[in-house]
């Protein structure tokens, strides 16, 4: 089963700009909108003691024990927060909210500052900074400049008491709110990007952030339209926008001031974090809004990101439904989850007898990973999905192999002796790697094992036939040819052999043919961020791949799962229920403990039928019937136990009710430190390392040499107690 988990810092590359002018109208937010204080609000609503998590998530997307979303518990006793706001007028409602819900937001802030003796001993100051667009106030209807604006960005809080910038909260409360309902909003015209670069470099500049180690220094950035394009900073490369405004004559200074990369470097420089917001824009063309969007996104994203910052985004319902779940009138409980100690983890690892990674059958010249489409990576994604069938865990994930690959790519040595240097690097005894030439219909490969020795090089006989044979083909070449090398003595053959050569552990590839490229166009869709245009349209590809191929093949329970998939990846419940169906009733033609048939029924007793109790049952008969061996449908069965058993879902009220609050995070516990011992390069593992408080932290060897994550502290995650707070069910999962 493939569900949204981690969303990775793969970025989108594709920006639409458009520079029509359009005319930005009333301040009232669409249906269900969600104002920006009562964001901020909602963000710091919640004392829960957790991780924070990066930029590019959006919350909902993990679960219950990520539910802080402007987190300020490692925070100093002196705080400095500078509002840097979109002052044009879609942002109406937004500033409004912001005014109404300031108190509660700096109260809420400062409730989670710790090692104070209460939030009366932090120390707040605020600064409001605003930019619009241009340098002009344009009058769309007559389409004229009116008068000349000195700035682009204006900071509002200069000559306060505080004299740097910033109103110090409590004192100059007052004086806060009227900058606040001071602000004079103008249109957005011309065009619909604004300029928020120079918004963020004024705050970063002009205001006097305080240099001593006890104080949090933090920006807000809050709009609902993006910088100008970068390529905006140099008239010569974009002349007619240059002149387009002013009657042909060149602007004095460009639309796009500073690179998000500047404002990152200049904010790291001055230790401010960057928090930004993307509002529900009270803009009248939605048409135009929604195209500016992917923008808006990737530069909010990225700035935050850089800066160590977070990012919401108001459009997206999963961040509206998790804030507003934050103000509930019941507050969720906190429990800690026993400590997570180095020797544990030591204690529960397992030496594998033999690991392999798998490389795609391209040049080492020309080695990609990601294609739309190309014969070579559906024979890799059909081959690799064989091996970590078999034993998942000793097959590294692409992404830990693209990641590996970076560094051995630079290097110059010859074929044999880099694909060494990168088995060391991963950790594995053999990198499995062939060529491929032909069509679909006539394919043919030669697969190559090379050990981490540098010595060892296993070669099999070439295979040759139709590209749904071909996986299974090689993977039995290169079984005899280990088996070859078994008798020569060739060390690590044997344990290869006895591991992928045994009866009934050399599965059929599922993927050979048509389901190769939408399970692989999947995938690639999860090394995107969550929610992007170019996720959501890799998945909407698989989707009509997919709808194409099941019309032929209604019994194979795959494919209905891989669409099910699909639809949960994209929040389309009612239509993942649909395919999970058809995915059930293909699967009872499946042997009772294939692991495929007790994953689509645990999915279908969940999605489905809302179950999770009887979802935890058929996920554990997958963990249980694994034995020694564990294939990925583990790994994937151990992400939804813990899940479960910490209440995501909304599965808190009756996992709590049938094992009490003990008994399920120890259930849990033993889920998390088996995905983090079995599968430590996992996106599952990763999500447990970085969003658990404290977060596991990592020794840089173990005492036999391997690398190893551990913690120390003990973790605290938030879980629903029974009877109390019902999360509502993600809509998207691991």
């Amino acid at each position: 089963m493939i569900r949204q988990h981690v969303a990775v810092v793969a970025r989108m590359s594709l920006v639409v700009l458009c520079c029509s002018t359009v005319t930005r109208g009333q301040p009232a937010l669409p249906d269900g909108g969600y104002a920006l204080g009562d964001a901020l609000r909602s963000s710091v609503a919640s004392r829960i003691t957790v991780r924070r998590y990066p930029a590019y998530v959006a919350p909902g997307q993990k679960g219950v024990i990520q539910r802080s979303i402007l987190d300020f518990s490692d925070a100093r006793r002196n705080i400095q927060v500078a509002f840097v706001l979109d002052a044009t007028n879609t942002m109406r409602a937004d500033i409004r909210s912001l005014k109404q819900n300031l108190v509660s937001f700096v109260n809420g802030m400062r409730s989670q500052v710790k090692g104070v003796s209460g939030p009366q001993d932090v120390f707040v100051e605020i600064a409001i900074v605003i930019y619009r667009d241009l340098w002009k106030k344009y009058d769309f209807h007559a389409n004229q400049l009116e008068q000349d604006r000195p700035h682009a960005a204006e900071v509002l809080s200069h000559g306060d008491r505080a004299g740097n910038g910033f109103f110090v909260f409590d004192r100059d409360l007052e004086q806060i709110i009227q900058t606040l309902q001071s602000i004079s909003l103008e249109p957005g015209d011309p065009g619909f990007p604004e300029q928020v670069d120079r918004g963020v470099y004024a705050a970063l500049t002009q205001l006097q952030w305080a240099a001593d180690d006890d104080v949090t220094r933090v920006i807000v950035v809050a709009g609902d339209a993006p910088p100008w394009d970068e390529q905006y900073t140099d008239y010569r490369r974009c002349p007619r926008w240059w002149t387009y405004w002013e009657d042909e004559k060149a602007q004095p200074r460009p639309l796009r001031g500073y690179t998000t990369a500047e404002l990152a470097e200049l904010a790291r420089s001055k230790g401010v974090t960057i928090c930004t917001i993307a509002c529900n824009s009270g803009v009248t063309d939605r048409t135009v809004f929604e195209r500016h969007r992917p923008e808006l996104q990737k530069f909010f994203r990225e700035l935050a990101e850089a800066s160590g910052g977070t990012f919401l985004d108001l459009e997206d319902p999963r961040t509206v439904r998790s804030l507003q779940q934050m103000t509930g009138t019941a507050p969720p409980v906190m429990l800690e989850l026993k400590s997570i100690p180095a020797d544990e983890i030591e204690r529960r690892k397992t030496q594998s007898q033999v690991a392999v990674a798998v490389l795609p059958p391209f040049p080492l010249t020309q080695m990609k990973f990601i294609a739309y489409e190309d014969d070579r990576l559906d024979f890799f994604t059909a081959l690799l999905d064989q091996f970590r069938r078999v034993e998942g865990r000793n097959v590294p994930g692409l992404r830990t192999l693209r990641r590996a690959w970076s560094q051995i790519a630079r290097q110059t040595a010859e074929d044999d002796t880099r694909l060494a240097a990168l088995a060391d690097r991963l950790g594995v005894d053999f990198v499995i790697w062939g060529s491929y030439s032909g069509t679909p219909e006539a394919a043919k490969t030669r697969l190559v094992a090379i050990g981490a020795d540098g010595q060892t090089r296993i070669e099999s006989q070439p295979v040759a036939g139709p590209l749904p044979q071909l996986p299974d083909q090689a993977f039995a070449a290169l079984l005899d040819a280990m088996r070859e090398a078994e008798q020569k003595g060739v060390a690590k053959a044997a344990a290869f052999v006895k591991l992928y050569g045994a009866k009934g552990t050399a599965p059929a590839s599922r993927l050979a043919g048509p389901l190769a490229t939408p399970y692989r166009l999947l995938q690639e869709s999860l090394q995107l961020h969550a929610g992007t245009p170019e996720a959501k349209r890799k998945t909407e590809k698989a989707i009509e791949l997919l709808r194409s191929l099941v019309p032929s093949r209604p019994d194979d329970a795959f494919a209905w799962m891989l669409l099910a998939d699909c639809y949960l990846n994209l929040g389309r419940a009612e239509k993942a229920a649909e395919y999970l169906t058809r995915a059930r009733q293909a699967a009872q033609r499946l042997p009772e403990s294939d692991p495929d048939r007790l994953e689509i029924e645990a999915d279908f007793a969940l999605f489905v039928q809302h179950d999770p109790l009887a979802a935890i049952e058929r996920y554990e008969k997958i963990v249980a019937a694994s034995g020694p061996r564990k294939s990925d449908s583990v790994r994937r069965a151990l992400w939804m136990l813990a899940g479960l058993y910490l209440g995501d879902w909304g599965a808190g009220p009756q996992v709590g009710e049938k094992f009490g609050d003990r008994e399920r995070l120890d259930r849990a516990r033993d889920a998390i430190i088996e995905l983090l011992v079995d599968w430590p390069d996992s996106d599952e593992a990763a999500y447990y390392q970085r969003y658990v408080h404290p977060p596991v932290k990592r020794r840089k060897m173990s005492p036999d040499g391997s690398p190893l994550r551990y913690a120390q502290r003990v973790h605290k995650v938030v879980v629903p107690s029974a009877g109390r707070t019902k999360f509502a069910q993600t809509s998207v999962g691991p």
